[in-house]
């Protein structure tokens, strides 16, 4: 009678402890993958503001020019 109850128990427990590392694993990897996401996002809008100043430093050199040769449109 012991061995209906004690042989499926130690399955039930061994098989629980199996889910609880699969699942752990599991979401170890997600905040990985989740964090190289952020960085990335982070360089890539990091990036995308760099542009955009460099491409505002360059109008604003090119008016400056202009109204040094004294070319500015009216």
């Amino acid at each position: 009678m012991k061995k209906k109850i004690i042989v499926p128990l130690i399955v039930f427990l061994v098989g629980i402890c199996l889910l609880s590392v699969f699942t752990y694993n599991t979401n170890v990897q997600i905040q990985k993958d989740r964090r190289t996401i952020a960085k990335l996002n982070a360089v890539t809008y990091g990036q995308r503001i760099e542009n955009d100043i460099e491409n505002g430093i360059e109008i604003t050199d090119t008016l400056k020019q202009l109204l040094i040769n004294g070319n500015c449109p009216s």
